[in-house]
């Protein structure tokens, strides 16, 4: 037994009206179709005519004119737009773009309703509706109903159309029954199922439907021999004698599913241009489990690479190969070589922009002893900017012949295989040379700009200070114009001059959308004529250079500014194209999201003072930058570093998986085209910066960017019967209040930086103090504003809301004190010296030496003498007290400790206070005494101070540096 669930019922009346009287009246277009739950790499065409529910959720698809549809019970949606072409209709998965990912993770959300039978019927007129279900002939579902051309929307609303439509939707389940709308609980859902569709009680439609168990094939397509990806192969197989196709990706892997227990037989393999054949595919037989088989082609695929003439070896893009077989023969005169008609070798595309070509081949069969040789030359897929010297392969039938290896002197031929793979390098005859052009700045690129070069040689005039130029005949191409980096190459061959003498290179920039340029140069050429750099000086247009100088720059006139722009919320691997007007015309640029990323980044230049448009577009996308797809810059003055950015919004998502559609919190839309408003003025900030909203819907908790315009920044959201309550709203450099869920009234506060230097006004100079923590208040009674520490310098900055002319208190050691705050310059000094005679500070600590030296001799602090060393180096705290002790010195009397020019203390021992101050000098003052002879022999000790200038020893105490901080 199955459980057959219904998970729409048919729209039926509760007065019903009797049935039409004939047969079909008015009923057609009946379709009955199975939906299977698919891998997600199906295509979405499987689902396109499934009819699109919500599950009640209440969510339109993105994609979708909200205008057009309203939700009938049950969570279809109907199209009441009498002028569109689906009026009366309902809107299916076909219509929203959704990928079968998306639809498959909403059927999941909504109680995983795949798989589900769908019987659906066009009608002009009322008529009876009947569908009955029946499995392998055993457990049976029915519905049937009176049907009208009078719907009920979800609201209670009712809708009249002329023609309308019908719809059942059976859900398949295995899940156990709950309630008697289930029938056969638990069976396999395995199985056929007849689908019978009565119209007025007659039997219109009867189809029948195969529910099956499903088994992968998957595995990868690879060459004989070597690496490459064979992508894009079509394998042609037959399920049950059925003909299927799958195409192998991008990584050459490939795979499909068949129901369990279905006969499978390869068929063939086919690739573009047959450059891989796959031979001896045979029966998989009766499938019952997961199989993975990698099937090799037939060919090995080895590799080259192209490039160009230069010492850097640039590769080359876009080349191709022309390919032969030889086979190496003899005959009684020796050696001779065949070209084969029977060896296999294929390019399996141009060189890529490494200059790698890979080569698929089949090595043809040879008489025994003698060898096949691959021989390939190459040249351009397109155009001439690259060219190549080629040998051809003398055959020399006749007699004895030279090796196709010495024959091969040319670089742009080659011997590819030849008794096993060479992996050649071809070389074109062209070098390769970059140009850079840029605007007058010289910081910002010229796109589009065309270059043109030619050569000259110069030799030294039998005039002085003159020189002999004349032009050279060398080849030299453009490969188109500059591109994003304003870089170009051009392709030469250097001309032969004379001897000894270089060639120089005159580059020129021409023209660029947008941009001119100096006058081009036509260099004077003679026998005495200027030296180039004097007839091109102040042409910034034009520069000449010889072999083996950098890529050379050439300007424009004008200056021009660069642009960023960004696109967020893009799947990886796709690519956004960015188009911008800037008064001169429409130009590209372009960006690809990588796997890592959900962004795509771009840059372009305009002129200065000109205001380009830049729209944003991608495929299966709405971009807006804001609530604008087209963004106009004010006037460029400057580079615009900070992207402007454009949002993603796919058209395949429904609004459920991103930005809701809200109502007002009334519960009424205020617009539903354009959906409700909110907006936050932010007084001064400049436009394009970026402005983030937290929300929620009925709970749901969403967050989106915009950015600002004219001060303000508006975020638009979308939907039905829905309550909106901000969380936060985030702008650089402003604070935005938010009452009760909504966004406050009134401008956002702005926050400003605010630089405070904190001093000891105590002290006779007032010294700044570091390392002190300070709280900052607005009010006293309520908690700070910002705490900070002075740095080294006693300097603390803070941010808050701008503060105006107002009194701030600043609070440290438990005491306040305050300063006037008057916002012009937004720094300030603050006096907390009462603060630190409230109570020493005890915040970091220091390294202090004491040493003595003598002040006459001019030695330096670090220059210690005998008298050196009073006392070892110590660890003190600001506000601490050290005591110093002046030595005894032979010869001298201590006087006293002077300071400032003031003898403060005679006490050898002295107390010196540590202050924030990070030099203390204290001078011990000494007399020196000398000893005379009595008149009657005897010895009398006399003090003398000798001069006027006492020899002074100065006793220094340095606090050199803080070494630790302590809290």
């Amino acid at each position: 037994m199955v459980a057959v669930v219904p998970m729409v019922s048919v729209f039926t009346e509760e007065n019903g009206v009797d049935a039409a009287a004939s047969t079909n009246s008015g009923v057609s277009d009946i379709k009955v179709q199975l939906f299977e739950k698919k891998d997600s790499t199906e295509p979405a065409s499987y689902y396109a005519d499934l009819i699109y529910c919500s599950n009640n959720t209440h969510n339109l698809p993105k994609s979708v004119n909200a205008t057009q549809y309203v939700e009938m019970k049950g969570g279809v949606w109907m199209n009441v737009d009498e002028k569109s072409a689906d009026y009366g209709k309902f809107l299916t998965y076909g219509k929203t773009g959704m990928t079968t990912a998306q639809i498959l993770a909403q059927s999941e959300e909504g109680g995983n309703w795949l798989p589900l039978i769908q019987v659906s019927a066009t009608y002009n007129s009322a008529f009876n509706w009947n569908v009955s279900v029946t499995k392998d002939g055993g457990a049976s579902y029915g519905e049937s109903g009176d049907i009208k051309l009078q719907k009920e929307g979800y609201d209670g609303t009712k809708y009249s159309f002329p023609a309308t439509q019908v719809v059942s939707t059976i859900k398949i389940s295995q899940a156990a029954a709950t309630d008697s709308a289930y029938m056969g609980l638990g069976e396999n859902i395995v199985g056929k199922y007849v689908v019978d569709v009565k119209v007025n009680g007659v039997s219109e439609k009867k189809e029948t439907l195969t529910i099956g168990d499903y088994v992968k094939i998957s595995g990868i397509l690879s060459p004989a021999y070597g690496t490459y990806a064979i992508a894009g192969a079509t394998i042609k197989y037959t399920v049950d004698g059925k003909e299927e196709t799958a195409v192998s990706k991008e990584t050459g892997v490939y795979d499909f599913k068949v129901l369990k227990g279905s006969v499978v037989v390869f068929k063939s393999i086919t690739y573009p241009g047959d450059v891989f054949t796959f031979k001896g595919l045979k029966s998989l037989g009766t499938v019952t489990s997961d199989k993975v088989l990698e099937i090799k082609a037939e060919q090995s695929v080895t590799t080259v690479i192209v490039n160009d003439n230069s010492s850097t070896a640039v590769p080359i893009k876009d080349a191709k190969l022309t390919l032969s077989w030889y086979q190496e023969k003899e005959n009684g005169s020796g050696k001779y070589y065949v070209k084969l008609v029977s060896g296999v070798a294929k390019i399996c595309g141009n060189s890529d922009k490494n200059g790698v070509i890979s080569v698929a081949y089949i090595k043809p069969t040879v008489e025994e002893g003698y060898k096949a040789i691959l021989v390939g030359t190459a040249s351009l897929a397109s155009g001439d900017y690259y060219t190549f010297d080629a040998n051809s392969v003398t055959q020399n039938t006749s007699g004895e012949g030279t090796s196709i290896a010495s024959q091969l002197t040319k670089e742009g031929t080659k011997i590819i295989y030849s008794e096993s793979e060479t992996s050649p390098t071809f070389k074109a005859k062209e070098s390769t040379l970059t140009v850079t052009v840029k605007e007058a700045g010289d910081e910002n690129f010229v796109v589009g700009a065309t270059v043109t070069a030619s050569f000259y040689e110069v030799k030294d005039s039998t005039t002085s200070g003159k020189k002999d130029i004349k032009s050279l005949a060398g080849s030299i191409k453009s490969i188109g114009t500059t591109g994003e980096e304003g870089t170009v190459k051009l392709t030469y061959v250097a001309p032969t001059g004379t001897a000894g003498y270089s060639a120089y290179m005159l580059i020129s920039a021409t023209s660029a959308p947008g941009f001119t340029f100096a006058n081009k140069i036509a260099l004077t050429t003679g026998s005495t004529v200027d030296t180039i750099e004097k007839q091109i000086e102040g042409c910034s247009a034009t520069v000449a250079i010889t072999a083996g100088s950098p890529s050379p720059v050439v300007k424009a006139k004008e200056t021009a500014f660069r642009v960023d722009v960004k696109a967020t919320n893009v799947p990886a691997g796709k690519s956004v194209t960015f188009n911008y007007t800037d008064g001169i015309g429409t130009s590209v640029v372009s960006g690809k999201a990588t796997a890592s990323s959900s962004y795509v980044t771009a840059c372009f230049y305009v002129l200065k003072d000109k205001s380009p448009a830049i729209t944003a577009t991608l495929d299966g996308y709405v971009l807006k930058c804001g609530k604008y797809t087209t963004w106009t810059v004010p006037t460029v003055t400057g580079d615009i570093s900070t992207p402007i950015e454009f949002v993603a919004t796919s058209t395949t998502e429904t609004i459920s998986l991103g930005i809701p559609n809200v109502y007002g919190s009334d519960g009424k839309v205020t617009n539903v085209s354009t959906g409700q408003r909110f907006s936050v003025s932010l007084p001064s900030i400049a436009d394009n910066k970026p402005v983030t909203f937290e929300y929620t819907v009925d709970g749901v908790t969403y967050k989106n960017t915009v950015l600002s315009k004219d001060g303000i920044a508006s975020l638009y959201v979308y939907s039905w019967n829905s309550i909106i309550a901000f969380t936060s709203v985030t702008a650089p450099g402003y604070t935005v209040s938010i009452v009760d869920g909504a966004i406050a009234d009134g401008p956002a506060k702005v926050i400003k930086e605010y630089t405070i230097t904190f001093k000891d006004g105590s002290a006779a100079t007032a010294n700044v103090v570091v390392g002190i923590d300070v709280a900052v208040y607005l009010d006293v009674d309520k908690a700070p504003i910002a705490t900070v520490k002075a740095n080294a310098i006693g300097v603390a900055k803070f941010k808050t809301e701008e503060i105006g002319a107002k009194m701030v208190y600043f609070k440290c050691n438990g005491v306040f004190v305050s300063k006037v705050f008057v916002d012009t310059t937004f720094a300030y000094d603050v006096d907390i010296s009462a603060a630190i005679k409230a109570a020493p500070v005890k915040v970091t600590e220091y390294t202090v030496n004491y040493f003595a030296t003598d002040v006459n001799a001019n030695a330096s602090d670090s220059d210690h003498t005998a008298y050196s060393m009073i006392m070892a180096p110590q660890i003190v705290n600001v506000g601490s007290d050290v005591k110093i002790n002046a030595p005894e010195v032979s010869g001298y009397k201590f006087v006293g400790w002077m300071m400032d020019g003031k003898i403060v203390s005679a006490d050898a021992e002295y107390t010196l206070n540590v202050t924030t101050n990070p030099l203390e000098k204290v001078n011990a003052i000494y007399e020196q005494h000398l000893v005379s002879e009595p008149k009657d022999g005897g010895i009398d000790s006399t003090t003398l101070i000798i001069g006027i200038a006492a020899v002074v020893i100065a006793l220094i105490a340095v606090i050199y540096a803080v070494i630790q901080k302590k809290q």
